[in-house]
């Protein structure tokens, strides 16, 4: 496969890996068994050995990088390398150490399971006020939460930011855009089969709902763009209920339009 070039913005920084020392001692701060801790060095050091520099990783095709491809398994990925080394990339972006791209952010199969290295860290992205926030404007509360870890997780990974009041209005324009671009790949087929549509559509709706919790707090002054075919509510068969419904409607019609 053709190797790609790092995207600017990613080599700005000086990247690097961290010692085996600190990320030994990460790993002994864990709730884990020693067993998956050990496993947990070994990828670490496959991946070092494999990569030296970051940069040469950032450089690799993005299914290489990616490791597990659609239709694969955990236990068969077609490059356990990459695959295997997510939890230490993930360490690497919390620590300042790597900024990770939204292509491979968004084409990685499954959870990306930042919470156990981001919580060990004492970092929550303010995810729990911001949910909080959310659930008084109406948003259930599992639902509100899981839109605000999966936008902000991946902001956070690839810009740097700690917490959603570092958000800004270009963090959630810059995502939104490779939400958009992202099925024009050439090579979605080896992540993606079908569905494409309706991810980026739940992909949208929680970077939107991050972007109107951000309004309400004053952090972003851009409202959330309405959808092009939003549905709207019929109107009452009874006339006299149509007027308070109208009147509920207003009130409810910043968090119903997203």
């Amino acid at each position: 496969m053709q190797r790609s070039q790092p995207s600017p913005a990613l080599l700005v920084r000086n990247f690097h890996h961290c010692s085996d020392d600190e990320y030994a001692k990460f790993l002994t701060g864990l709730p884990v068994t020693p067993e998956f801790r050990r496993m947990r060095h070994r990828y670490r050091r496959d991946f070092v050995e494999r990569w030296p520099k970051l940069e040469d990783w950032l450089a690799e095709p993005l299914p290489e990088r990616v490791g597990r491809l659609c239709g694969e398994t955990q236990k068969s990925p077609s490059y356990p390398v990459s695959y295997r080394a997510r939890s230490y990339l993930f360490y690497l972006a919390l620590t300042d150490r790597v900024l990770l791209d939204y292509d491979w952010l968004l084409a990685a199969i499954g959870d990306l399971a930042i919470g156990p290295v981001a919580s060990p860290l004492g970092i929550h992205f303010g995810v729990p006020k911001l949910a909080a926030d959310g659930v008084r404007h109406g948003y259930r509360p599992s639902s509100v939460a899981a839109s605000m870890r999966w936008a902000l997780s991946r902001i956070a990974l690839h810009s740097g930011v700690r917490s959603a009041d570092e958000v800004r209005s270009d963090h959630i324009a810059e995502l939104l855009t490779a939400i958009e671009r992202f099925d024009e790949r050439h090579d979605i087929s080896v992540f993606r089969t079908a569905g494409i549509a309706s991810l980026k559509r739940y992909w949208r709706i929680d970077t939107r709902q991050l972007q109107l919790l951000l309004y309400h707090r004053g952090r972003v002054s851009e409202f959330p763009a309405l959808p092009s075919k939003r549905r709207e509510p019929p109107p009452s068969n009874r006339p006299v209920m149509q007027a308070p419904i109208d009147r509920w409607l207003s009130v409810r019609r910043l968090t119903l339009s997203v």
